[in-house]
């Protein structure tokens, strides 16, 4: 479906589909075209995660004691990320809901109160949460992660992601099961 999104000049995609209950990936696209491009975009493309970060930082604030029903107050907020130099994170179309629960907030993926939660529950620990995750690329420890300025590889993100699905059990991602040759002999 590629040719939908050429008006968009969109050249690349990817695709990863992986089981999380055993971590065997069923499909992986690296691109359009291997004649055009040899480069895998699944597993060799770091790409800004954006709003796919957040639950991160709610499922580290819910281990930390944080309860779905915990109020928040999306508002302005400034922080101080060096001498003289100030952050204050934005929502998409400026605007602030006022109190709002963390459910509300990880719904509505509201930008101000993921920023909040990180910097509340200590980037750190959103980073060992990650880590326990299986994601092995560098998240660099600045707020601003919190939005999605790191990069991830598509493949680190679904089985990332795979978690949640799977009640919270890391599996290994597995892309090869066996080698079948044209007689039907393992190899």
């Amino acid at each position: 479906e590629m040719e939908k999104l050429l008006p968009y000049n969109v050249q690349q995609g990817a695709l990863v589909s992986l089981d999380p209950r055993l971590g065997y990936i069923k499909s992986m696209v690296g691109g359009v075209s291997y004649a055009k491009s040899k480069f895998n975009r699944a597993y060799q493309a770091q790409r800004q995660t954006g709003s796919a970060f957040k639950p991160f930082i709610y499922l580290t604030a819910f281990a930390k004691g944080y309860k779905p029903e915990d109020i928040e107050f999306d508002e302005p907020v400034t922080y101080q990320t060096g001498p003289g130099i100030f952050w204050s994170p934005q929502n998409y179309g400026r605007t602030f809901s006022g109190a709002i629960t963390l459910r509300q907030a990880l719904q509505f993926s509201v930008n101000v109160i993921a920023v909040k939660l990180m910097d509340k529950v200590g980037i750190k620990n959103v980073l060992n949460t990650i880590e326990k995750l299986g994601v092995k690329s560098e998240i660099r420890p600045y707020l601003s992660s919190a939005l999605g300025a790191s990069e991830i590889t598509p493949l680190e993100m679904a089985y990332s992601f795979g978690v949640f699905a799977n009640d919270g059990k890391y599996v290994e991602p597995t892309p090869i099961l066996k080698i079948v040759n044209p007689y039907g002999e393992v190899i």
